[in-house]
């Protein structure tokens, strides 16, 4: 075993692999205590992980947990697993007996692979269900970030079960400014109209979201993370000086303290992208960029900065620079459907302005062909092409598809909006002519309504 170990130290992992694997056919491992089983074939299952052999690695984590159980991380790696399998399902049931069985660790759950489970990987209703109501149960805060769009989604799922208790005992406690806007725009919830009037308006709960970050900030300076929430959240409110304040000072004191005392530093990239939205609605536009670029040259969660590379090459693009919207993006690695769906719609977006159709056929072609991953930015491209048929039908759609209909709503809500940008002016005057079609306002109407909220919404530029 040592030598196995002394294999992987090196990072020799394909002979730390053989080692083990010798050591678990040999007819001694039997003798084994349970407890001795489970450290080594744990340890193999992870080595296996690392080498992107995962249906091993959970077929040797599942043996792991029937030797010795009593490891919490075995249970939520091998959950992990079975979600990059795709069994859905099996993810599921795992993470909701997981959070039965050690609820003081609940904020050690991964908000990303939470996301992706419930939101992206989409195992049954019954199994979705299960997973929140757990996470509900146990009181799950992110570390006190606000989960409030899982609960919206966890009202939506016990309405549909009939557990109208159920759903009004979790719409009771969302706060959250945005998540209130999209319960209030869908016609789901209309049958809980007098609890939704118990609850602060949307400006009111903008207002409510900074103090409690704020707060929370105080409390716990090193959180890197509260941080980057409180400017979102002042941005949400329309105080970008405010936000831009608090990017400042904790990217500063990052510099002058270095990593150590910091919490969640991986959250950095979000102070860079908040700071540049701030100085976009200043009309700081050059420091704007120079903020989204800082932003993508920084690992997020470990690996290439996807987010912010996308985010950037959305921005230029918005500026009339296609041929650096397009560099921008080109560092972006491995990402999800939706960051595909973004990708391309960068892509379309320069080639329209480079004069590029057969680059802008590709890309909108792309976007046709996987538009669940985001309809509403399929609809944006075929605004920007002047499509206005193909783009009701593609919102049409969206809006009577009970899984894009909060999305599709919230995409048409009224909010604040700093100064058009130089390639967004065509855009709003495609999307106001689209919402004077008929089709379309009886599709919004069948899924609920168009709402004037004081307050910006946080995407877009």
């Amino acid at each position: 075993m040592w030598t196995a170990l002394a294999h992987a130290e090196r990072g020799e992992v394909a002979k730390a692999r053989a080692q083990l694997d010798a050591i678990v056919a040999d007819s001694l491992f039997r003798s084994l205590t349970g407890a001795q089983r489970n450290a080594l074939l744990s340890a193999n299952a992870t080595l296996a992980w690392q080498d992107d052999a995962t249906a091993r690695a959970a077929e040797l984590m599942r043996a792991a947990i029937a030797a010795d159980a009593s490891d919490p991380e075995d249970h939520y790696r091998l959950a992990v697993m079975e979600f990059q399998l795709e069994d859905f399902a099996a993810a599921s049931r795992r993470i909701t007996e997981w959070i039965g069985q050690w609820p003081a660790h609940i904020d050690l759950l991964d908000r990303g692979f939470l996301t992706a489970l419930l939101f992206r990987g989409s195992p049954d209703e019954a199994d979705r269900r299960a997973v929140m109501n757990a996470l509900f149960d146990a009181g799950w805060t992110d570390n006190g970030r606000g989960v409030a769009d899982v609960w919206r989604e966890l009202a939506l799922l016990s309405l549909a079960a009939n557990e109208q208790a159920r759903a009004g005992e979790v719409i009771a406690g969302i706060a959250d400014p945005l998540v209130l806007a999209k319960i209030r725009s869908d016609l789901r919830f209309d049958g809980m109209a007098p609890l939704l009037a118990s609850l602060p308006s949307v400006e009111a709960a903008a207002v409510m979201e900074v103090e409690r970050l704020q707060a929370l900030s105080a409390a716990m300076p090193g959180r890197v993370d509260l941080a980057a929430d409180l400017a979102a959240a002042l941005l949400i409110a329309g105080r970008e000086h405010e936000a831009l304040a608090v990017t400042d000072a904790m990217l500063a004191a990052i510099d002058a303290d270095g990593a150590e005392p910091f919490e969640f530093l991986d959250e950095r990239v979000w102070l860079f992208n908040n700071r540049a939205i701030a100085l976009r609605r200043m009309g700081r536009l050059d420091d704007a960029v120079a903020a989204f670029t800082a932003g993508s040259r920084l690992d997020e969660q470990g690996g290439v900065n996807v987010s912010q590379a996308l985010n950037l090459g959305a921005f230029l693009c918005m500026l009339g620079r296609p041929v650096d919207a397009v560099r921008a993006i080109e560092q972006a690695g491995e990402m999800t459907g939706y960051g595909r769906m973004v990708q391309a719609g960068v892509r379309h977006c320069a080639a329209l302005q480079s004069g590029d159709t057969a680059s802008a056929a590709s890309a909108l072609a792309y976007m046709e062909a996987h538009a669940e991953d985001s309809p509403e930015i399929l609809v944006n491209a075929l605004l920007r092409e002047q499509q206005v048929d193909r783009a009701a039908a593609a919102l049409i759609k969206a809006l009577d598809t009970p899984s894009r209909r909060a999305e599709a709503l919230e995409s048409l809500q009224v909010f604040r909006m700093p100064p058009a940008l130089p390639e967004s002016a065509a855009l709003e005057t495609g999307r106001a002519r689209l919402l004077t079609r008929p089709d379309v306002q009886q599709a919004v109407a069948r899924a609920g309504r168009i709402l004037q909220h004081d307050v910006f919404a946080l995407s877009g530029f």
